[in-house]
């Protein structure tokens, strides 16, 4: 049983049988992994690139933090943040394209599936685009073509 478990299922009861009230860890100090169960301080997770101590398991990655672990600290420039995705072809299928794109920039605050930059590597200045599957799934539209 990790600690997380440990924690969350724990109720002991006092002297008068009553239940103890259960403390809450705070919200974003440990992360569970999804395949081992294992609680990592998520300062230590972060340290680690988002990878699992235990268990070797890639935690998601937004491109924002990918980002974060690539590139020299405030080096990083964006590119193109003015463009937009369009529906030039009026897809449609359970809802059109645009309330679908709509809805996906203001859930993942992201114009589009790719983020684009320059910065430096390691004191090396680069270009670099990044793919965030939070976006319809890393979807190829108008921009990311």
């Amino acid at each position: 049983m990790s600690l997380f478990d440990w924690f969350a299922n724990r109720r002991k009861s006092d002297a008068s049988g009553k239940e103890r009230q259960e403390r809450e860890i705070a919200d974003g100090l440990w992360s569970k992994c999804k395949v081992c169960g294992v609680l990592t301080y998520t300062k230590d997770l972060r340290a680690n690139q988002l990878v699992c101590l235990e268990c070797g398991h890639h935690m998601i990655v937004s491109s924002e933090q990918r980002v974060q672990q690539l590139i020299d600290p405030n080096t990083w420039a964006s590119l193109d943040d003015e463009l937009r995705p369009i529906d030039a072809l009026k897809f449609r299928d359970r809802k059109s394209y645009s309330d679908r794109l709509r809805e996906t920039q203001e859930k993942t605050g992201l114009a589009d599936a790719v983020i684009t930059g320059l910065g430096q590597l390691d004191g090396l200045p680069i270009a670099l685009g990044v793919m965030d599957f939070r976006f319809m799934g890393g979807s190829m539209g108008s921009v990311v073509g």
